[in-house]
């Protein structure tokens, strides 16, 4: 279980070696292991600049002073706004787990102030540029009906890419037009698929991925390369930008997913449902698809506002 941790250095009379604990309630609430890493790292920074400036090495040392020090030295040192929200964050939320385990009374990181990163509108693909890029996927080769099957199923569930990666062929239900997906936190959920996504995707496992296997019946992973083995996540993304390349489009994985909640919302999906669709715990996330959308969502106020 503790795998990913024990790649990693905790140095004794340090801050450093006080927070695997930390990191372990993380690891077992399903946290990815680059979140895992990047938090590790962070602390680090923070680490060496108690130690080597406050002369700090215990985690109970610790004071509200010596974090605004530390917060100062961030913008001394000319760090981006994002690498201070990060850096400090991070500080703060293992005060904050110390605090909610009873291991300290209450957390010296309570009043830092962490500065957020001002949030630029990222480019959402149009409707026109995902159809031109499905729709310019010509060809019988095997990799022609690979391709067609992995972007229909990216845009038709609008899947983050590890869990576009990590589909197999049982995860499919072709008949009744679903794919089930295992998301963050290892949460399981059923997600609709398009009939176009269906059916070329049916066409995909009847031909070009047969192909593919050369031979091979035991695998189950749905996307196979060219070389015969399953794609990972380079390879199932490196496809896509080809793809989009080809019809000069800009396109990465995450702009499908993207294109996908923002068009559902321009349509008028609940945002409710697309929660439950997108695999997000909260609607935190949500809002941000929400700007993409202001045209139509002053049409919902108008049409929902009982006011003239």
């Amino acid at each position: 279980m503790n795998s990913i941790l024990d790649r990693l250095e905790f140095p004794r009379d340090t801050l450093l070696g006080d927070i695997r604990p930390w990191l372990e309630s993380c690891l077992a609430r399903n946290y990815q292991p680059s979140t895992l890493r990047f938090q590790y790292a962070s602390f680090r920074g923070f680490s060496s600049f108690m130690a080597r400036e406050r002369g700090v090495r215990r985690t109970p040392d610790v004071r509200t002073e010596d974090l605004n020090a530390f917060a100062a030295s961030l913008v001394q040192r000319g760090l981006s706004d994002a690498t201070q929200e990060n850096s400090l964050q991070t500080v703060k939320n293992y005060f904050a787990w110390l605090t909610k385990t009873g291991q300290i009374f209450d957390s010296p990181a309570r009043t830092l102030v962490v500065p957020r990163k001002a949030r630029r509108l990222q480019r959402v693909p149009s409707i026109r540029e995902m159809e031109c890029v499905l729709d310019g996927i010509a060809g019988s080769k095997p990799h022609d009906d690979l391709d067609r099957a992995l972007l229909e199923i990216a845009y038709g569930a609008g899947l983050r890419l590890s869990e576009l990666t990590s589909l197999t062929t049982e995860s499919v239900d072709l008949a009744g037009c679903t794919v089930r997906v295992i998301g963050k936190g290892q949460k399981e959920r059923v997600v609709p698929i398009t009939q176009r996504a269906a059916r070329e995707t049916r066409g995909y496992l009847r031909r070009g991925r047969t192909t593919l296997l050369r031979g091979r019946k035991d695998e189950l992973s749905l996307w196979i390369g060219r070389d015969g083995f399953p794609l990972r996540s380079n390879g199932v993304r490196c496809r896509i930008q080809n793809r989009a390349m080809r019809a000069k489009v800009r396109l990465c994985p995450h702009d499908i997913r993207r294109a996908f909640a923002t068009h559902m919302l321009q349509r008028g999906m609940s945002p409710a449902i697309l929660k439950e669709l997108l695999g997000h715990a909260t609607y935190s996330h949500l809002k941000e698809y929400l700007r993409y959308a202001p045209v139509e969502l002053q049409a919902i106020h108008r049409r929902s506002h009982p006011g003239k």
